[in-house]
Formats: C-alpha cells, sequence, structure tokens
C-alpha cells in the first residue's frame, strides 16, 4: 500500500523556475506549495510564453490576490535568471530541459540549497505479445496526446513493440488516434493504418 503525507515545512524564501510548455500549471502547482508551506516565493517564469507570463505578472503582483509580500514576479530572458541564479535561496524548484537543470543544480550548490529538480526525460512504453493491443494502443494514445499535445515529461515518446504485433498494433493505435480525434482521419491518410509508425 502507498501511503501520502503532506508535512508543511517552511523553508524561507522558494525560487520556482517554471518552463514554457505548461506555464499555468506548472506555476500554480509549486506555488499552492511553497506558500501552504509557509515560504515566500520568487516566481520566473519563461520568456517564451509571454501571454501566460504577462496574465500571471498581472495576477500575482497586484496584491488583489495575494499578499505581495508573499510572492515575487521576474520576467526577463536568459540574463535575468543568470542573475537570479547568482542569488540565495532556501529552496529552489525547477521543471525543464537536462541542460538548464545542470545549472540550476550549480547553482544551488553553490549554497547548499535544496533543490527540486523535474527534468524531462525520454519515457518508453513497451508492448509485448502478452498484451490486450486494442486497449495498450489506446492507452497509450491517451496518454500521448492528452498529455498537453504530447509535451509533458511523463508522456510515452516512444513504443518498443514486439515483432508478431508490430502490425496490429500500428493498426490500434491509429484506430484509438481516430476515436480520440474523428476529424484528423489518421488511418485513412496513411493507408489504413499500414504504415503508422
Amino acid at each position: 500500500p502507498v501511503h501520502t503525507e503532506l508535512c508543511p515545512n517552511p523553508r524561507g524564501v522558494a525560487l520556482i523556475v517554471t518552463p514554457w510548455n505548461m506555464p499555468i500549471q506548472m506555476v500554480l502547482n509549486p506555488l499552492i506549495d511553497a506558500l501552504a508551506a509557509g515560504n515566500v516565493v520568487i516566481i520566473k517564469m519563461s520568456e517564451r510564453s509571454v501571454a501566460s507570463t504577462q496574465l500571471f505578472t498581472q495576477l500575482l503582483t497586484s496584491g488583489k490576490y495575494i499578499d505581495t509580500n508573499a510572492i515575487r514576479v521576474i520576467n526577463g530572458g536568459v540574463s535575468e535568471s543568470t542573475e537570479l541564479l547568482k542569488q540565495r535561496f532556501d529552496v529552489m524548484m525547477y521543471t525543464g530541459g537536462g541542460t538548464v537543470g545542470k545549472i540550476v543544480a550549480q547553482a544551488a550548490a553553490r549554497h547548499l540549497t535544496p533543490v527540486l529538480l523535474e527534468l524531462g526525460g525520454k519515457n518508453p512504453v513497451f508492448v509485448t505479445k502478452h498484451a490486450h493491443i486494442p486497449s495498450a494502443a489506446l492507452r497509450i494514445a491517451w496518454g500521448k496526446f492528452t498529455g498537453n499535445a504530447g509535451q509533458m515529461c511523463i508522456c510515452p515518446d516512444y513504443v518498443v513493440v514486439e515483432e508478431c504485433v508490430k502490425e496490429e498494433f500500428a493498426s490500434e493505435l491509429c484506430k484509438a488516434v481516430d476515436q480520440m480525434y474523428p476529424v484528423s482521419t489518421y488511418s485513412n491518410y496513411n493507408g489504413g493504418g499500414d504504415n503508422c509508425d
């Protein structure tokens, strides 16, 4: 059995650096956790999610929804991020790729700051002859296409299929995509799923 427990443990000043691909969820989830634990927060959103960054800057710094003493939003690109990472924090949270993750980890190490890194990865899915192929195809399609158009770090990135079920799986995967997105008619564009890879 799994046991989950939430223990508020304020650390002080929390830095949250968020990615471009899920700007709302990846700001709110760690922000709520950090504030609920009793921390003050500095948020650095991606400069690539311009509209979301502008909206959150307005909402979070207006004083209308949250005490402005509890949160600061830093906007900008690489130079602003570089300067921000020179500062000392009590905890750091970063979601994104491994290259920047290493930079954040190095910055945290300079001050022995605890750091939470959520780095993207490659997530294989294995399908063997023992699987129920229609269910596997539907679940893999759901996992890939409903996770922010496949840009979520836990989405399947590739499928390793046992040779003896490869054709059946390809056909079922195309059917699953058509079922999820009827206007795509993906199967029709590639010969009924014969060449789906």
